[in-house]
């Protein structure tokens, strides 16, 4: 079995900012918010990291308030002036600050598959709802990551990984009920989904009957389709690097880590390169692959690059500085992109 590890090693000095991949998304979800509730509503966010989606929510007149574990992102919040709580979320932290019962709304985006002690968390929303107040959530949904072979997204930070009928379950414990179900294209494909509080249970039933669901059987199949793109992006590594070619990487996530992860190294990426401060100056996981800041890359620096965060390719792509340079795309499938 996997070792488990401890939230406090995982969250209290946390590498991941919504600033530099998700803006954009959180501008389109605020927006979408806007148009589903209208401006009135008291929000608390879970998992509000440096405070983007607080940005947009709070800049179109939404009362937002934030609550998460990690000081060094809760503090870039703060900075902007947002309140936030640098602690965990659960039954105890609503009560010790006289939150119950205070929220119209209650958000979670990408933070619901990361929690380990899941069912104080639903307690935890259910409390802090008012009566028919409403928690949108945003979670990776788990029947898309087989469809698409995106199994780089499974690793150590991530505890649960839902379908339908297993967030939908879980929820309905708490008088939670699941009454819109969207997808969205963050994260491999994305669940966007609202559940109200004593809401009316009769909602979701078409949403959970339509959703696919793999077997065992077809889940190895498509497992055994990602050890083979990983297999062909190592054996292309290998070729480029007996030509002398020079190849770094993009993208020093927690996905990224999992990619190298599955390649037998031998030099074969010399660095990996990021926009994000919180990740610059390290190196990846089990390596000694160092990770540099994105707006100090040279073209003379490489020949190659592997777009780790491949889910993101076509919003780097276009921003890419450096023409006639072959970048990677490994995943689903080795893809070639000439700048």
């Amino acid at each position: 079995m996997t070792p488990s590890v401890e939230d406090s090693i995982l969250f209290s000095d946390y590498r991941y900012l919504s600033g530099f991949a998700m803006k954009r998304h959180f501008e389109e979800l605020a927006n979408w918010i806007v148009a589903k509730f209208g401006l009135e509503s008291k929000v608390l966010e879970i998992g509000s990291n440096d405070g983007t989606l607080m940005d947009e929510l709070a800049a179109k007149g939404f009362d937002i308030t934030g609550v998460d574990p990690a000081e060094n992102v809760t503090d870039r919040a703060k900075a902007k002036g947002h309140k936030v709580y640098n602690d965990y979320f659960s039954p105890q932290f609503i009560l010790e600050h006289g939150l119950a019962d205070s929220y119209e709304l209650v958000i979670s985006c990408n933070s619901f598959a990361h929690i380990s002690n899941i069912r104080e968390i639903c307690e935890g929303i259910s409390l802090a709802l008012r009566d028919k107040g409403s928690f949108i959530v945003e979670v990776q949904a788990w029947p898309e990551l087989v469809k698409h072979g995106a199994f780089d997204f499974v690793y150590h930070e991530h505890r649960y990984y839902y379908d339908l009928n297993s967030i939908s379950n879980l929820l309905l414990q708490f008088n939670l009920f699941l009454c819109q179900a969207e997808m969205t294209a963050s994260h491999g494909n994305s669940y966007r989904l609202i559940f109200e509080k004593n809401g009316s249970k009769d909602k979701y039933l078409e949403s959970q009957a339509q959703e696919i669901r793999y077997t065992e059987e077809e889940i190895t199949q498509k497992i055994e389709k990602f050890n083979r793109a990983i297999f062909v992006l190592q054996q292309e590594l290998i070729d480029l690097k007996a030509q002398g070619k020079k190849v770094i990487a993009f993208g020093a996530s927690g996905r990224g880590n999992m990619i190298l992860g599955h390649l037998n190294f031998q030099g074969l990426i010399k660095a990996v390169y990021d926009e994000s401060p919180e990740r610059v100056g390290r190196t990846m996981g089990l390596t000694d692959i160092p990770v540099s800041a994105f707006n100090q890359l040279k073209s003379e620096d490489y020949d190659v690059c592997v777009i780790l965060a491949w889910n993101h390719a076509d919003a780097i792509i276009k921003k890419w500085p450096h023409g006639n340079k072959k970048l990677l795309k490994p995943l689903p499938e080795l893809l070639e992109v000439l700048t």
